[in-house]
């Protein structure tokens, strides 16, 4: 009897211990989702931009222009996106531009976009690099995202600054 005993005791010990350090790993793991309150189950977001861009010409007048665009995203992890940007800034400016961006989401909704790419303005291809910052607000699978950005190409500097109403799916 006392033999039987002192064999349960410490299997009963191991198994406790066993769940403790399950529910240790559960806690940590609720801990990370926790401290990362910006997750997405859905890794998809495409959004449409409506901004107004301004043309930065040293020596010249600024230029503004209305503008819209679309975005897509992929999400590749909490903290990483890669996606797609096509924006068109109406006359006066008439400039079509594409880029790939790497989106790096920093907290919540606070998002970094960094992209290069091509516009065309004038008949002109001009390499171009961007710069911004979004803040994503979600709704359900709705998002709303004031953005400001700022992109630079051989030619010129522009500020784009808007808004984007998007969909996670």
């Amino acid at each position: 009897m006392l033999l039987g005993w002192g064999l349960t005791v410490p299997m009963v010990h191991a198994q406790e211990q066993a769940g403790e350090e399950q529910a240790g790993e559960e806690q940590a793991s609720e801990g990370h989702a926790a401290s990362n309150e910006f997750q997405h189950s859905r890794k998809h977001h495409l959004s449409v931009l409506l901004a107004d861009t301004r043309l930065l010409v040293p020596g010249e007048e600024d230029e503004d222009a209305f503008t819209i665009g679309i975005d897509y995203e992929y999400r590749l992890n909490y903290r990483f996106g890669a996606g797609v940007v096509a924006e068109y800034a109406v006359d006066p400016l008439d400039a079509t531009t594409f880029l790939g961006a790497l989106d790096v989401h920093l907290y919540k909704g606070l998002v970094m976009q960094l992209g290069v790419g091509v516009e065309f303005i004038e008949g002109d291809a001009n390499e171009l690099g961007r710069i911004g910052m979004l803040y994503e607000f979600e709704f359900g699978h709705l998002t709303f995202s004031p953005q400001l950005h700022w992109d630079v190409t051989s030619a010129e500097d522009s500020v784009v600054f808007g808004f984007a109403i998007g969909r996670n799916f």
